[in-house]
């Protein structure tokens, strides 16, 4: 099979001819149709998550797929050949990939492959952000630099919620669509508002901004601030690493406490439950989401530059 290979960090990847790799008895082998190409691809190819997950070269990258199930192990139960199912899972730049059944859901029947792929990652992501704040549905967030890939499934699943958000002014008439109170562009001042929750995916100054429009009690939930020391622990990282992020995040955390609030740095975790979970909440409301740029396995490097130019909307995906 062919499969998109880093083999240097920081270089492009290779398209390399490989074996098809064997299963386990708790694996499924997934003839893949269509991977999603994501900021987290850029941040691996990078070596910017090293320090959090060391990254093994050489390494078959990608992260999120959509396929057919093409065999079982003889412990899966709830699968079957021919299943078609979507996951977060490594190595997703491969014409097959091998991956525990646990981490895998089967797709909405109303999805076509191409949108089935844009949806685990962000939705997972989303489900997982929810969680750490405990919102109800009574709830009010914000999600900061909603235009991207996450806040294209963020806002259709947050329909119970009162959701305020910012992003690019071309995304400003879907967002109000699909049920957003206030949309903000770069030009507005979003720092009026108040909020019990805030979804953090711009990072740098801007998460300190954001704390200012916080209810007491709140939480920041960032996908793009810095680590600290409860998700290092969360992690069961070495003392070491603990010590280190409990300093990287300790101006996030000061700065959360001067407000009364909460500061939680996230890295979304593969779960198929979730997703089964996710793929529940799509039936019901039908969302389709929007499906950017296609490329072939053979463009992977063009792929991962435009996502790194993030100047479109939809998802950039692979098709194989």
């Amino acid at each position: 099979m062919k499969a998109a290979v880093l083999n240097n960090f920081k270089s492009d990847l290779e398209i390399k001819e490989i074996d098809i790799p064997k299963i386990t008895d708790d694996e499924v082998l997934i003839k893949v149709t269509y991977a999603a190409v994501n900021p987290l691809d850029n941040l691996i190819k990078d070596g910017a998550l090293n320090i959090i997950t060391p990254y093994k070269l050489p390494l078959i990258l990608g992260n999120e797929l959509v396929g057919v199930i093409t065999s079982i192990g003889k412990n899966v139960k709830k699968f079957k050949v021919g299943d078609r199912v979507y996951a977060m899972c490594e190595k997703a730049f491969a014409e097959y990939v091998a991956i525990n059944h646990k981490y895998i859901a089967k797709v909405p029947e109303y999805l076509k492959d191409d949108e089935a792929a844009c949806v685990p990652l962000a939705s997972l992501t989303f489900l997982q952000a929810i969680k750490i704040m405990n919102a109800k549905n009574e709830n009010s967030i914000f999600i900061s630099g909603a235009s991207g890939s996450f806040g294209n499934l963020a806002l259709p699943l947050a329909k119970e919620f009162k959701i305020y958000a910012s992003g690019n002014a071309n995304f400003k008439q879907k967002a109000l669509e699909l049920g957003v109170c206030e949309y903000f562009t770069k030009s507005d001042d979003y720092t009026k508002i108040k909020v019990d929750f805030v979804i953090d995916c711009i990072g740098g100054n801007e998460t300190f901004k954001q704390f200012k429009i916080l209810n007491k009690g709140g939480k920041l939930v960032s996908l793009k601030g810095m680590p600290d020391i409860k998700f290092a622990k969360s992690l069961k990282l070495s003392k070491l690493k603990q010590i280190l992020f409990y300093f990287a995040g300790l101006k996030l955390n000061n700065a959360a406490k001067k407000v009364g609030c909460e500061y939680h740095f996230m890295f979304v975790n593969k779960n198929g439950e979730e997703l089964k979970q996710i793929s529940s909440m799509l039936d019901n409301i039908k969302y389709r989401p929007s499906v950017g740029e296609i490329f072939s396995l053979n463009d992977i490097n063009q792929a991962l530059k435009s996502v790194k130019n993030n100047n479109k909307i939809g998802k950039v995906l692979i098709r194989l």
